[in-house]
């Protein structure tokens, strides 16, 4: 069995697939090179085919539950929000709304598991600002969610 290549080695060989590709890097580019055995790539894809297709219909899936959305009256205001959502006692599964709506406990814990994928994403795109000049803008809204996390945290305790 072979070892997966360090991040390194794969940030390496992704930047001279970026570099011989036009200063490109797609996705059909790289897994056209993954494609090939020697390709340090190679080892970190699925090529069982029945079991590839079998993650891709899951993902589908996934998709599908997640594009589903309905309608809630919340005080005056009609929003639309996802049917189902994943709450932290379900694992891979999901739960309608309507059920987490009406357990009070349960909706804290699923909007904290929100805000920790939300300030998840927002750490990774800080070192993007970064670079880009918009640091204080990642800043500001890391500190809302984290403040917004805390005051659901202290409400379910």
């Amino acid at each position: 069995m072979r070892r997966r290549p360090t991040s390194d080695a794969i940030r390496d060989h992704l930047q001279q697939l970026y570099d011989s590709n036009g200063k490109l890097l797609t996705p059909k580019t790289v897994l056209h090179d993954a494609r090939r055995a020697h390709s340090p790539l190679h080892h970190l894809f699925e090529w069982d085919d029945t079991r590839a297709a079998e993650l891709y219909r899951t993902d589908q899936a996934r998709e599908l539950i997640r594009s589903v959305r309905v309608e809630v009256r919340v005080r005056r205001e009609t929003l639309s929000v996802p049917a189902w959502v994943h709450t932290p006692r379900t694992g891979s599964g999901y739960v309608s709304i309507a059920k987490v709506r009406s357990r009070s406990a349960e909706a804290r814990l699923t909007l904290m598991a929100e805000l920790a994928t939300i300030r998840g994403a927002l750490a990774r795109a800080r070192s993007l600002a970064s670079a880009l000049g918009f640091e204080q803008e990642i800043e500001t809204l890391l500190s809302e969610v984290a403040d917004l996390a805390s005051r659901a945290g202290r409400v379910a305790a």
